[in-house]
């Protein structure tokens, strides 16, 4: 009986050194898959990080890029209304040029009108002679039973010593400059230099200062003769 009783037992604790060796085995390698498992957990977890950081920092980029992308369209906006802003002035600036580059055309055009008018003047003019009249002091003095200056504003009748000096001190100096100035210029002086003046009447005193220029003496002293004070009388 003994006989298969211990091989019975042998098996029995064979097969339950088996089991715990291969327990052993196995809870070694559960140790192992779960070592595993915590490390990948753990590597996992540091890649859901390290990704969540990339994405903040992307996100972050991504923005800071879009503000770029904002700036530089505001700028880009900027610059073209200015463009047209100066466009626009450009284009005023450049009706206004051409609005004064006109009026100049005219303007010029009318000058050369005025030279060429002036031009013709001057031929006409060159083709005048010009008369030039010696003063002959004896011829008026024989006239008049006195000595005469050449240019003596005072032979003038009407004109006295204060106004020959307010004539000087406007320009008229001589008999010629006299004849050639016009009543209205003659007035103006005569205000010029006050109420005193300002009674007087020069209506004959150009004439007079020609006919003197000329040498007729002797028309000049027949009509102040006929004169009263040197105004026609009415």
């Amino acid at each position: 009986m003994l006989c298969w009783i211990i091989p019975i037992i042998v098996g029995l604790i064979c097969a339950l050194l088996g089991y715990l060796l291969g327990r052993n085995c196995v809870c070694k390698k559960l140790d192992d898959c779960e070592s595993i498992r915590e490390s990948m957990r753990k590597d996992f977890e540091k890649e859901c990080s390290d990704f969540r950081k990339m994405k903040t920092e992307f996100e972050e980029k991504l923005k800071y890029k879009e503000s770029q992308v904002l700036e530089l369209q505001t700028k880009v906006d900027s610059c073209e209304s200015l463009r047209k802003n100066m466009l626009n002035d450009f284009e005023r600036e450049r009706s206004d040029f051409q609005k004064v580059r006109f009026d100049l055309e005219e303007k010029l055009k009318s000058k050369e009108n005025e030279i060429f008018g002036f031009q013709s003047q001057i031929k006409e003019l060159e083709k005048t002679p010009i008369t030039t009249f010696l003063f002959n002091e004896e011829a008026a003095r024989l006239v008049f039973g006195k000595k005469i200056k050449e240019d003596d504003l005072t032979i003038v009748e009407g004109i006295g010593p204060k106004i020959q000096e307010l004539f000087k001190e406007n320009g008229i100096s001589t008999w010629k400059i006299l004849s050639e100035t016009s009543v209205e210029r003659l007035k103006e002086i005569l205000t010029i230099g006050g109420d005193r003046f300002i009674i007087h009447n020069p209506g004959t005193w150009s004439r007079q200062a020609e006919l003197a220029y000329q040498g007729k003496w002797q028309e000049l002293k027949e009509w102040q003769d006929f004169l009263v004070g040197g105004v026609e009388p009415s």
